[in-house]
Order: C-alpha cells, then sequence, then structure tokens
C-alpha cells in the first residue's frame, strides 16, 4: 500500500535528491521556511544542482503586478466588465540576508517524480511564456519539472476554490476542467481546459487569493508544484551556480592577485553563453573585448589558412579559458575560435570588467608571475615598469 502524505500525495513513487552533503542543521532550515509537502521520500538518489534567480527583486515585483492584473482581467472580460484589483508584491528568489550561509551549512532536499520524455515536453510547452519560468536555463527547469507531483481528480472535484490563498501551481496532464467565477450569488463558466493547460503561476512567486475556481468535468490528471519547493530549488541553483563560476574565476592565473571583495565584483558582470556546433564565437579581425572560460564542451583556435583550410592551433576544454588578449589591448583578433558540439562559455566583457574593478593593467600588476604570461602573449607593448 502506498504512504500517503499528510498533503495527499503518494510518496512511494518520489526519489530524495540530496545537492550535497554539509554540517547537520536541518532543524535551523526548518525554522526559516515552511517545509513544503513531499519534499522529502524514503528512498534517496543524490543529484547535485545549481540555481539561479529569475529576475531582480524590483522588476520581478513589477512584472508579477502586471501579471496579475491580466490575468484578473482577461477573467473579468469574459464577463463583459474590466475590473482592477491592487497589486501584491511578489516574494524576492535570492536568497534573503543570511540564509545563504545558512545554505552553506545544511542538507537541502526535496522529492523527485520520474517522467517520461513526452510528459517533460507537454511541461515546457505548457510553461514556457509563463511569468515564473520565463528565461530559466534548461537545467534548471528539468529540476522544477522532476519535483512536480501527480494528483488525481474525479468528476466535480474542485482543484482550486475562488478567493482561497494559493500556493500550488497546476498543469494539467489529461482531463476536462471548467474555469468558475462566482459574482454575488451568480457562478459564471468564463472558461474551459480540454486535455492541456496550467493554472495558479503566480502562486509559485507569492501568497494572493485564487480569482476563480478550477473544477473537473471528468476524471483527470495533474502535475502539482508548491511555492516552498519552487523557492528551493531556484535558490539553491543559483547558489550552486555561483559557487561553479567563483571555482573557474579562481583557475585563471590573471585573477589569482584579486581580493576577495573584487571576485565577488566580478560576479556581477560575468555572463553564459551557449554554442551549437560550429559556431563562431569570434571570428578573426573582431575588436578584442571579451574573456572567455569554457564551462562546458570544447573550442578550437584557427589561425592562418592553409590553401583552402584554416589551421587549428590549439583546442580549449572545460575550465580552460581563451581571448585573454582582452584583457590588456582591444586590437583585432589574430586568431577565430570555434565551438566542437555544444559549449557553454563565461563571458566577461572587459569594459564592465572595468567598471566594477577600474584598469585590469593595475591589477594584473600586483602579481608579476601571473603576469608573465601575458608579457608573452602580447610582448613589448605592455610596459611592466608602469
Amino acid at each position: 500500500m502506498e504512504e500517503i502524505s499528510s498533503s495527499g500525495h503518494p510518496q512511494d513513487k518520489s526519489e530524495l535528491v540530496v545537492p550535497r552533503s554539509r554540517t547537520s542543521n536541518a532543524a535551523t532550515l526548518s525554522q526559516t521556511r515552511t517545509a513544503a509537502p513531499n519534499r522529502t521520500a524514503s528512498i534517496g538518489q543524490c543529484q547535485g544542482r545549481r540555481d539561479i534567480s529569475p529576475l531582480p527583486r524590483a522588476q520581478l515585483e513589477t512584472l508579477a503586478s502586471i501579471e496579475d492584473e491580466r490575468e484578473f482581467m482577461r477573467a473579468s472580460q469574459v464577463r463583459g466588465r474590466y475590473q482592477r484589483r491592487s497589486s501584491i508584491p511578489a516574494e524576492a528568489f535570492g536568497p534573503s540576508e543570511g540564509e545563504e550561509e545558512l545554505m552553506e551549512e545544511t542538507t537541502v532536499v526535496w522529492a523527485i517524480y520520474p517522467k517520461s520524455e513526452e510528459q517533460v515536453r507537454k511541461l515546457k510547452e505548457a510553461c514556457k511564456d509563463l511569468l515564473p519560468f520565463r528565461g530559466l536555463e534548461d537545467e534548471l527547469l528539468l529540476q522544477i519539472f522532476s519535483a512536480m507531483f501527480e494528483k488525481k481528480v474525479l468528476p466535480q472535484e474542485h482543484v482550486v476554490e475562488q478567493g482561497e490563498d494559493g500556493d500550488h501551481f497546476y498543469v494539467i496532464e489529461d482531463g476536462i476542467f471548467d474555469v468558475i467565477v462566482q459574482n454575488n450569488s451568480q457562478h459564471n463558466i468564463i472558461g474551459q481546459y480540454k486535455h492541456m493547460g496550467a493554472f495558479g503561476e503566480l502562486a509559485l512567486m507569492y501568497s494572493y487569493p485564487r480569482p476563480a475556481t478550477i473544477v473537473a468535468i471528468t476524471e483527470g490528471s495533474l502535475w502539482g508544484l508548491d511555492r516552498p519547493t519552487f523557492r528551493t530549488i531556484t535558490v539553491t541553483f543559483q547558489l550552486e551556480k555561483k559557487k561553479k563560476i567563483q571555482m573557474l574565476l579562481s583557475n585563471v592565473p590573471f585573477f589569482k592577485s584579486l581580493e576577495d571583495t573584487e571576485s565577488v565584483k566580478i560576479l556581477d558582470v560575468v555572463e553564459e553563453n551557449n554554442y551549437q556546433s560550429g559556431e563562431c564565437i569570434f571570428p578573426k579581425g573582431q575588436t578584442s573585448d571579451k574573456f572567455y572560460i569554457v564551462e562546458s564542451g570544447e573550442v578550437k583556435i584557427v589561425g592562418e589558412k592553409l590553401g583552402s583550410k584554416e589551421a587549428e592551433i590549439v583546442r580549449h576544454h572545460e575550465e580552460d579559458f581563451f581571448g585573454e588578449s582582452a584583457l590588456i589591448s582591444n586590437k583585432p583578433r589574430t586568431t577565430s575560435a570555434y565551438a566542437v558540439g555544444k559549449v557553454k562559455c563565461i563571458v566577461m566583457d572587459v569594459q564592465a570588467l572595468e567598471r566594477v574593478l577600474g584598469p585590469y593593467m593595475d591589477i594584473l600588476k600586483r602579481d608579476m608571475s601571473q603576469y608573465e604570461e601575458l608579457i608573452k602573449l602580447l610582448g613589448p607593448q605592455i610596459d611592466t615598469k608602469a
């Protein structure tokens, strides 16, 4: 017999995700955030994860207010009139003050529910235009989808109730559902979902009264996700991502002389770019204005043409860096760089780096032993006595 949690969700099909081992402090973590239904399960499987915040807090609050307004206006439009409702501030997805240190010292876990490739595809299609999922990386999306639990419903069952504070988001796997809005004593059917669709996405960002009631007309199946689990996954992903970038930066000789405060500032200006196989990362002759670190995949550096073909000079792998001449000079590139297979790179714009750190010449010269590689690369154009 299945073991049923207090929320009514079966737990025998879940697998426990443990991102990494840390010193035990789970009791403290549980006091700082409400435990999500099905956060843990009896069968465990370790998986590493990374995180990223969808939007800065100020933009998130503004966009959430607009999206909430549009959702209510759509319901009102079907009834033939427009109404306004007050905005509700969204919760920030980034770690709060002290939360980052707390998560470093604790083990963060949640339950995962296996899904077929077709089910994942349907979840991606249903969520691609929804506010909480915009701009999220594929890796993060897969982690979120894996945490969505299955909910079976019967005819006439109310999935959500108008006016109640929502904290769950649902994607329809199968079934027909009516959307009902109560106005005074009248119940008006304003729409219907047939075997596809999603609702309640704003509940992932903040608690707000549901604008409508969703009633199952037939037997159906839903995928559900609660707000605490969504927040835990996104915050953890963000912290893991930050750690990996810091590790990659620490392996670059030119950055070893940076102070801790300077290294943190670099995180504010780095970007992640994805390149398809054969795509040109930068061509010969382009102004040197960016520095690259290979996060995954391979990059080949190509030089002068020999006959009708370009000659490969060197190939860079994970954690290697290239384009370092941009740190000193913005002269045109003397080589080209191409992706070999799918490639992800950390990209740093030199002008942005100078805005947060100042001229790189001054920083690099603090450690001449690390500066020797650039001296060999650029030769006499660098004044080492300055």
